[in-house]
C-alpha cells in the first residue's frame, strides 16, 4: 500500500480526481495514516463492508 501523505493537501482537496483514479487503481481501501479514516473508493467496496 502506498502512502498518501499528500491526500489532505488543499491542492490535492482542490482537485482529488487524478488521486481517486491511483486509489481505484492500486489502493481501492485505503485506510488513511494517522486519522483512523478508511477511503473507500468504488460502490462495490463500499457495499461489501456494510
Amino acid at each position: 500500500m502506498k502512502h498518501y501523505s499528500y491526500l489532505m493537501t488543499p491542492s490535492m482537496q482542490a482537485n482529488p480526481y487524478s488521486l481517486y483514479e491511483q486509489l481505484r487503481a492500486h489502493d481501492p481501501i485505503y485506510k488513511m495514516p494517522n486519522t483512523g479514516f478508511i477511503l473507500v473508493t468504488s460502490f462495490e467496496h463500499i457495499t461489501n463492508r456494510l
